[in-house]
This record gives C-alpha cells, sequence and structure tokens, in this order.
C-alpha cells in the first residue's frame, strides 16, 4: 500500500486478508478506500464482492455489528441487492436493532415481493 497508495489491487487485497484475520473493520476500511481509487471496471466489482462477502462472513462468525457495517455501506453502493437486504436485515436483528432490521426486510420486498424469508420475518416467524 505503501508503494502504490492508488492502486485499488492493493486495497482489495489487504481488505481480503483483513477478513480472513476477523479483523472487519480494518476489512470494512480497505475495500472503502479501494473503492475510492477505483470508480468502475473489474476492481470496483471486486471491492464490492468483498463487502458482500465481508458481511456474510462476520454475520456467520458472530460479530453482527461488523456484518451491519459492511453490508451497510454495500447496500449504499448497490441498492438492488436483495441477498444483501437479507444479510443486513439478519445483522440488524442479531444486534438487537429490529426497527432498522424491518426495514432492510422491508426493502428486500420492495425489491422483490415474493421474496420468502423477508416475509416470514415481517409476519413474526423470524
Amino acid at each position: 500500500m505503501k508503494l502504490k497508495p492508488g492502486e485499488a489491487r492493493g486495497y482489495l487485497q489487504l481488505g481480503r486478508a483483513n477478513l480472513g484475520s476477523g479483523a472487519y473493520g480494518d476489512a470494512l476500511r480497505a475495500f472503502v478506500q479501494g473503492l475510492g481509487h477505483s470508480p468502475d471496471g473489474a476492481a470496483r466489482q471486486d471491492l464490492l464482492q468483498g463487502l458482500l462477502d465481508g458481511g456474510g462472513q462476520a454475520l456467520q462468525s458472530g460479530d453482527a455489528r461488523a456484518a451491519v457495517g459492511l453490508l451497510r455501506e454495500y447496500v449504499s453502493l448497490e441498492p438492488r441487492n436483495v441477498s444483501a437486504y437479507l444479510g443486513l436485515g439478519k445483522a440488524y436483528g442479531q444486534s438487537g436493532e429490529m426497527l432498522n432490521a424491518v426495514g432492510a426486510f422491508q426493502r428486500a420486498l420492495e425489491l422483490n415481493p415474493e421474496e420468502p424469508e423477508a416475509l416470514r420475518f415481517l409476519r413474526g416467524g423470524r
């Protein structure tokens, strides 16, 4: 990073390494910095995928707060991804932020009115 601070791929590798060690906050920062250096193209897609994958990984490892951060950043950049809103809703729910969880599941339903997981959550079947 010190040799080529403007290269998005370096931030991608740093973010992935941080995910591998469970340093989710550092991964989030690396991916966001990389996105600042990569307005479009394949590197941008890889960085976005890192946010999404990292959110899922954090959620699976039980770090719901980290998952919220990663997934919230992802949906701010890719607001039409239903599965991201489902993950965000789960992360909010596990964090005890039920109002935000409801909002995320409602957004998933706006994008796909037939989404069974969102319907189940909003009907109280969490």
